[in-house]
């Protein structure tokens, strides 16, 4: 008969867990904090068409049209020289970037100004002029507002309304 090999295995305890056990009172914190988070993302993710509708009723015509402009109401900043208005460019060079003033766009080379010193005249700056991109002013446009309430008849629209809704409840 073969004699029979028996393996000892020995058994380790498992090592004691150090870490903190959260409280009862700080799980019940914890959950109401979580609980008003999700609602609160909840409600900004809701009423975020109504802050897109009340920034898009303040922003210009124009800003609409340029592809470069920023989410918020804003304009392009001007420079007045010489009885003309321009637009206000960044502008990057060697020395950084810089702000100045388009007086004649070209393709390959582009007059410019300084609006901080008008003094200095223009100047040539080797570049697409396209490439650049304008420089803004945040600006509300609260005629807009007006505009649209003379141009709609609000109140013959709320008159109309309050019509209807009279009519279809008395019945």
């Amino acid at each position: 008969m073969a004699a029979r090999s028996q393996s000892i295995i020995k058994s380790t305890a498992l090592p004691k867990w150090t870490g903190s056990y959260l409280g009862l009172k700080v799980w019940g914190f914890l959950g109401g904090v979580l609980v008003n988070l999700l609602a609160l993302t909840l409600l900004g993710a809701y009423l975020f068409p109504m802050s897109y509708m009340f920034v898009t009723s303040v922003k210009s015509d124009k800003q609409f049209l340029d592809i470069w402009a920023p989410i918020l109401p804003a304009d392009p900043k001007t420079f007045e020289y010489e009885g003309e208005t321009y637009n206000i460019y960044n502008v990057t060079t060697d020395e950084g970037k810089h702000h100045w003033a388009l007086v004649k766009p070209g393709k390959i080379e582009s007059t410019f100004i300084d609006p901080a010193h008008p003094e200095n005249g223009t100047f040539q700056w080797q570049g697409n002029w396209r490439i650049l991109r304008k420089v803004y002013v945040y600006r509300l446009h609260w005629e807009n507002l007006t505009e649209s309430w003379n141009f709609s008849h609000f109140p013959l629209l709320i008159k109309n309304t309050l019509f209807l809704a009279l009519v279809t409840e008395i019945g």
